[in-house]
Parts: structure tokens; sequence; C-alpha cells
């Protein structure tokens, strides 16, 4: 996970300062004035810090947000590629108990045909069907 640091930027072209959320791989590339979270930097007024702490927290529920995204996605492939392994586990199975020997186009049609959700048949072979109660 990213750490998060606020960065005062100086404005040289007149007197003011912003600020910036800066992830830690960027915050070196930025002159700055100090950081809010080690106190060596403190806004005008309590205001303007209470004003940038929640923007700075609005960036950070966003991030984490994009961090959970990211991790749910990569779980949902991991189940994904093990689905479509139980599925190729499943029609060697009944191929074998068949005495049928799949071709890896007819165990891929089966994998594609279970994950679409559709009853499966193997093609010519036998007439193989998965109750849908069986998942």
């Amino acid at each position: 996970m990213k750490k998060l640091m606020v960065v005062f930027v100086m404005s040289w072209g007149n007197s003011t300062n912003s600020y910036k959320v800066k992830d830690e791989a960027s915050f070196e590339k930025d002159q700055y004035l100090g950081l809010i979270s080690e106190g060596t930097a403190k806004p005008k007024n309590q205001k303007q810090y209470v004003e940038i702490l929640k923007e700075v927290e609005k960036e950070k529920e966003s991030l984490l947000a994009t961090e959970a995204e990211k991790n749910a996605l990569i779980q949902k492939e991991t189940l994904a590629l093990e689905l479509r392994e139980l599925y190729k586990q499943v029609a060697l199975k009944v191929a074998e108990i068949e005495g049928i020997v799949l071709s890896d186009e007819e165990v891929e049609n089966f994998i594609n045909e279970k994950l679409n959700g559709e009853p499966v048949v193997l093609v010519n072979k036998a007439d193989i069907i998965i109750p849908e109660g069986k998942k």
C-alpha cells in the first residue's frame, strides 16, 4: 500500500503556498516546505489546516478504494482460473468413466459451455449431461 504524504509546494510566481497529495515514490521530485504529518509545516490558520486534512482523507479513501478494487479483480481472476481447471478435471473424469478420449477442443468447449451456464453435452461422443443442480 502506498504511503501518502502531504507536500507543501512553493509557488515561485507568487507568495502563496499550495499542497499536493503525493505517493512516496513521487515525493522527492517536488520542492517542499514540510509535512503536515510531522508538524514541520503549518497552514496559515486552523480552518485551512482542517480543509487540507479533509482533502487528504478523500484522496486516501480514493486510493484505498482503488487498491481494494484491484485486489478484488485479482481474486476474481484467480477464482476463474481455478474454476476452469476444475471443469477441465470434471470433463476428463467423465470421459474416463465413459471410456472416451476428448480432444483439447472438446475439453475447452465443455469448460466454456459450463462457464456460460449451459447444460453440457460432449460432442457426439456421449450424451453426458451435468445436471444444473450439481454445479
